[in-house]
């Protein structure tokens, strides 16, 4: 594969008590996009691990796990009573950290796909009883509030066992199993509805792709899978049909997705929209990616590189010690993942 070195402009942001770096690295191509990379330093102590996350502007919320005592003291315990979990802000600008929401359950609780919709800050939990056990609570940062249930898994049916809430800003919309069966729901202004039922993911923890007012999904047929997007109004756009679908995304041009999701992980099916020809893009091993304007994003494990679409190029973005940068996932135009504390936003311009 052809590759080509990258111009590096370094930008430091020097914040009071904040570690906060923005580097810019421009790459020639025709649309002239510069990647950003924005790495930001959380003040949590290395024995209190970081859980979700979600990044709006210069505001990081985060969950993390607070030590409260010692396990061994009490090995029958149903639950890790040795950890709590906190719900946290810190802002990159005014370097000041802010305690949101802490739990009492008396164990861990996770705390999962974060977002921001209509101002609040919304999480998945399992804090619930046992007949309301996947919650998704919400609190507002700016204010001193009780957590709210937005809804919970029993609110969809009495037998619905997963969801993978996302958001674009207004409403939150998710997959949703229910007795093996997949559907689209969403939460807009305080109400449930289902948009379609009997989709096909790989997995019900994969997360919905939206663009705008259109999803990207897919349908079970005798001849395999079927890509389709569904408009607001219900209308069907059909893409491909193709023997496996996993992690598919979508933006104004392209469609991506794996075709081989359990085994060895080296290429990528992009569809152009335009004229819905395929094309598979092939690199080195990847533990997952994120499409990103005309970018392919390669989480490699110990390394992260930008495949442009436009120039079939590959250069490597960032670079870990060993094999430490976890899960990547995207929120709008961004993707996001960690490294032990150190959360790195990858955006375009």
């Amino acid at each position: 594969m052809k590759k080509i070195s990258m111009y590096f402009l370094f930008v430091c942001l020097l914040l009071t008590g904040c570690a906060s770096d923005k580097t810019k690295q421009s790459a020639e191509n025709t649309k002239n996009l510069t990647v950003d990379i924005n790495k930001i330093q959380l003040p949590i102590e290395q024995d209190c691990p970081l859980g979700s996350y979600f990044v709006d502007g210069d505001v990081v919320y985060y969950s993390v796990y607070m030590p409260v005592g010692d396990y061994e003291e009490n090995p029958d315990a149903q639950f890790d009573v040795s950890m709590e979990t906190e719900i946290r802000s810190y802002d990159t600008q005014s370097a000041t950290e802010k305690l949101l929401y802490k739990y009492h359950a008396g164990y861990q609780v996770d705390a999962n796909d974060m977002g921001i919709c209509n101002d609040k800050l919304y999480w998945l939990d399992s804090a619930g009883a046992e007949d309301e056990w996947y919650r998704v609570a919400a609190i507002s940062p700016d204010e001193s509030d009780d957590v709210e249930i937005l809804f919970a898994s029993k609110d969809i049916s009495e037998s619905c066992t997963m969801i993978t809430p996302e958001t674009d800003g207004e409403n939150i919309y998710f997959y949703a199993e229910d007795d093996g069966k997949i559907s689209i729901c969403e939460y807009a202004q305080g109400k449930l509805k289902t948009v379609q039922e009997n989709v096909y993911v790989n997995s019900p923890y994969e997360h919905l792709s939206k663009w705008k007012d259109t999803y990207a999904t897919a349908f079970k047929t005798d001849g395999g899978y079927e890509i389709v997007t569904i408009d607001e109004d219900g209308n069907y756009s059909d893409y491909e049909t193709v023997s496996d679908v996993s992690e598919l995304q979508m933006n104004d041009d392209y469609m991506t997705y794996l075709s081989d999701p359990y085994n060895y992980r080296n290429e990528v099916n992009v569809i152009r929209k335009d004229d819905h020809s395929v094309e598979q893009i092939k690199t080195d091993r990847f533990f997952n990616y994120g499409l990103l304007g005309n970018y392919l994003i390669f989480n490699k494990s110990d390394h992260i590189t930008a495949y442009d679409l436009l120039s079939g190029e590959e250069t490597e973005l960032l670079k870990a010690e060993q094999d430490s940068f976890e899960w990547m996932f995207r929120r709008g135009e961004t993707l996001c993942t960690k490294n032990g504390n150190e959360i790195y936003v990858i955006s375009i311009e």
